[in-house]
């Protein structure tokens, strides 16, 4: 039985440490932002320095409703005309993952766009 719960443990503190968690929040200035005619929404932060879809306006994009990505164009361009940071949180992807997550309509949908105060 003792043998049984250490194994049991073991097992448990490994999946607990795998990457399952994965999350991120990527942070900095959102010095960019374009609108396609197709609706999608791009910017360009310092967190990845280069061209990011966040969302659609025109449609759901990764799980982004049109109507949320309204509000989130807007704190784009709040981010870039009051020069504050912005906090993108993406669920599916590693911190480490900010600087390098895949560009454009490849990009991973975020859960959530922040604006900081500072």
């Amino acid at each position: 039985m003792q043998k049984y719960i250490t194994s049991l443990l073991v097992i448990a503190t490994l999946l607990a440490s795998s990457g399952v968690n994965a999350a991120a929040w990527c942070q900095g200035n959102i010095t960019n932002i374009v609108v396609h005619n197709n609706g999608a929404v791009n910017i360009y932060s310092t967190w990845r320095s280069a061209w990011t879809v966040i969302c659609n306006v025109k449609t759901e994009w990764k799980d982004v409703p049109s109507e949320v990505c309204f509000t989130w164009f807007s704190i784009a361009n709040t981010s870039i005309v009051e020069n504050k940071t912005a906090v993108a949180y993406y669920p599916a992807i590693e911190q480490a993952d900010c600087a390098t997550m895949d560009l454009n309509t490849s990009a991973p949908g975020p859960g959530y766009l922040r604006l900081n105060q500072y």
